[in-house]
This record gives structure tokens, C-alpha cells and sequence, in this order.
């Protein structure tokens, strides 16, 4: 999922300079990987629903994987 024009703009100006220094760029990439990071989480966790909801036994192969994998995900585990 792409950051919206709008968002990428919100974000640079939260950042106050057209003049950005090394530092205060790392910062404006911070702040971008936070904001797909939460879209990416917002998805993992939708499909970890989806896919907890199918009961037992109807699991096509992958299904417990990819419901173990979204959960480590989203608490951070690689």
C-alpha cells in the first residue's frame, strides 16, 4: 500500500525546513517506514483474522503458517 500524496506532503512539512540536514532526513525516512509499517500491520492483521476464522479442518496447506507468520510479524519477531 503507497503513502498518498498528501501524506508524503503532511509528513515533510512536520519535518519545518526546506533545508533538510542529514539528520533531520533520517527523520522524514523514519517517519514514512512508521507509516507503512502501520499499513502493513493493519493488513497482516486483517489476513491473521480472515484466516483464523476458517474452522479446523477446512485449512487448505499454508494456512497455519501463514497464520503463525502474521502473528510473529506483527509482535515484531523476525
Amino acid at each position: 500500500m503507497a503513502l498518498s500524496d498528501d501524506k508524503l506532503w503532511d509528513l515533510w512539512n512536520a519535518q519545518g525546513t526546506d533545508n533538510m540536514s542529514k539528520e533531520e532526513a533520517f527523520v522524514f525516512a523514519r517517519a514514512i517506514e512508521a507509516e507503512v509499517r502501520k499499513q502493513d500491520d493493519a493488513l497482516i492483521r486483517q489476513l491473521v483474522e480472515a484466516l483464523d476464522g476458517v474452522h479446523a479442518g477446512e485449512h487448505q496447506g499454508g494456512v497455519d503458517e501463514a497464520i503463525t507468520a502474521g502473528r510473529a510479524r506483527l509482535e515484531g519477531k523476525p
